[in-house]
C-alpha cells in the first residue's frame, strides 16, 4: 500500500492510565507499544485511514500486564484497534489482519485490528462494546479525533436483550474448551476460570440493567445485589487477576488445582440458584440444560407458551429437540454443560446433541469432538459483525 508523503503525528493523551495496575514501567511500555503500532500502521495504509482508535481494556484504563523476560508486556486480550475508513472497510480487513499478526510477534502481545466504516459509527448495535465506545472509553491514536464523536451513548437498560447470553457464552465456552483440551496448561485454565466468573457477574448486571462502564463500578454493583459471599469474593479476585495474571495466586494455603475445582463447584451452585430465580428452572444442571423454554432471553421463561405444551405432549424424549433453536441458545446450553460438568456423561451427551455431533445419541463422545463442535458453534454464534468487533473465538 502507498504510504504518506508526510507522516502524521501520533496522538497519545498524557492524562489517565492504560493499565489496571498503574505501574509506571507498565504505563511507559504501553505508550511505547501504541506509538510504534500507530506509526507503523499509519505509514503502511496511507491517507485512506481516517483514524486509528484504541478500544478495549487499555482504552478503559483496565489493561492487564505480565512480565516476560524481565520486561512488562500487555496481557490478553492485548491491544484492540479500530481502523476507520470512509467506505468499503471489508477490502482492508485481510491486510489489517496480517499487520496485526506481525505486530503481535514484534510486541510479544496480542494486537487485533478491525476495519470499520465511519458511517457505521452513528448507528451501532446496542452491545457492550458500543456501550463503552459511546462513553468515550477510546483513544484516537492517529487521524481525526472528532470522528468518534458520532458514536451514540447507550444506557445500560438499552442494551440488546441477548447481551447477557453473549456475555455468558464468551466466558463459559472458553472455560469448557480449555477443560476439554488436553494441551491446556494450568495458567490458561486459571485465566478461563476467572473470566468465566467475570462473565457471570456481567450477565447478572446486564439482566438488571445495571451494567457499568468500569470494573470498579461493576464490582460495587455486584457487592450490592448479589447474596452469595463466594461470588462477591470471586468477582473481586478475578479483577485482581486481570491486573497482573502473572502475580496472582489462590488465597489461603490451597494449590491451584484445588482452587479450580472449588471455583467450578461454587460458581455452578451460584449459577443454578440465580437461574432458578430468573426462569423457574430446577437447581440441577442436567434439568437446566434440557429445559424446553428459551434460556438466552433476558427476562426468563417462566411463562408457559402453547408451543412448549405441544412439545411436552409429543411422544418423544426431550433430548430429541436439543439440536433445535438459534445458535446462541444452543451455545449457551452446551457451554454451561461442558464448563461446569465436563466429565459427567449426561452433560457430555446432551452437549453433543446441542452441537449436532454425529452419533451424539450413541455411547460416549470424545473430548476432541466436543472441543471442535463447541469451537465451531461459538464462532457461528458470537462472531456477529460490528456488534462485537473483536469476538473471534479461539480456544
Amino acid at each position: 500500500m502507498a504510504g504518506h508523503s508526510s507522516q502524521r503525528e501520533t496522538s497519545l493523551p498524557p492524562p489517565g492510565r492504560y493499565a489496571l495496575s498503574g505501574d509506571p514501567a507498565a504505563e511507559a511500555r504501553v505508550i511505547q507499544d501504541l506509538a510504534r503500532v500507530a506509526t507503523g500502521i499509519d505509514s503502511e495504509i496511507g491517507d485512506a485511514l481516517r483514524a486509528l482508535v484504541l478500544v478495549g481494556p487499555f482504552a478503559r484504563g483496565e489493561g492487564g500486564i505480565v512480565e516476560l523476560g524481565g520486561e512488562p508486556h500487555a496481557a490478553d486480550p492485548g491491544y484492540e484497534l479500530l481502523a476507520l475508513f470512509r467506505n468499503r472497510p471489508e477490502r482492508r480487513q485481510n491486510s489489517l489482519t496480517t499487520m496485526a499478526a506481525t505486530w503481535t510477534r514484534l510486541l510479544n502481545a496480542r494486537v487485533a485490528i478491525r476495519a470499520i466504516a465511519t458511517r457505521d459509527l452513528a448507528h451501532p448495535p446496542a452491545t457492550r462494546f458500543w456501550f463503552h465506545a459511546g462513553r468515550r472509553q477510546l483513544v484516537t491514536l492517529v487521524g481525526d479525533p472528532t470522528l468518534v464523536g458520532a458514536i451514540p451513548r447507550y444506557d445500560a437498560s438499552e442494551l440488546r436483550v441477548d447481551e447477557p447470553a453473549h456475555a455468558l457464552c464468551e466466558g463459559l465456552a472458553p472455560l469448557a474448551c480449555a477443560t476439554l483440551d488436553a494441551r491446556t496448561d494450568e495458567s490458561a485454565l486459571v485465566d478461563r476460570m476467572h473470566r468465566a466468573v467475570l462473565a457471570c457477574g456481567d450477565a447478572m448486571l446486564l439482566r438488571r440493567g445495571q451494567y457499568a462502564d468500569s470494573l470498579r463500578a461493576r464490582a460495587e454493583s455486584v457487592e450490592a445485589v448479589c447474596a452469595s459471599a463466594a461470588f462477591r469474593t470471586g468477582y473481586l479476585d478475578a479483577i485482581e487477576f486481570c491486573a497482573r495474571p502473572d502475580l496472582w495466586a489462590p488465597h489461603g494455603a490451597g494449590d491451584v488445582q484445588t482452587w479450580i475445582a472449588s471455583t467450578r463447584r461454587w460458581l455452578l451452585g451460584w449459577y443454578l440458584d440465580s437461574e432458578a430465580e430468573r426462569t423457574g428452572t430446577a437447581r440441577d444442571l442436567i434439568s437446566y440444560v434440557r429445559y424446553l423454554a428459551p434460556l438466552s432471553n433476558s427476562k426468563g421463561s417462566a411463562e408457559r407458551r402453547p408451543m412448549l405444551k405441544l412439545l411436552r405432549a409429543l411422544p418423544v424424549a426431550r433430548s430429541e429437540f436439543a439440536g433445535w433453536g438459534p445458535p446462541i441458545e444452543r451455545l449457551l446450553r452446551a457451554s454451561v454443560a461442558l464448563a461446569f460438568a465436563p466429565y459427567l456423561p449426561a452433560a457430555r451427551l446432551h452437549a453433543a446433541r446441542l452441537l449436532r455431533l454425529p452419533g451424539a445419541g450413541r455411547g460416549t463422545v470424545a473430548d476432541s469432538a466436543l472441543l471442535h463442535g463447541l469451537s465451531e458453534l461459538a464462532n457461528t454464534a458470537l462472531a456477529d459483525g460490528i456488534s462485537h468487533p473483536f469476538m473471534s473465538f479461539d480456544p
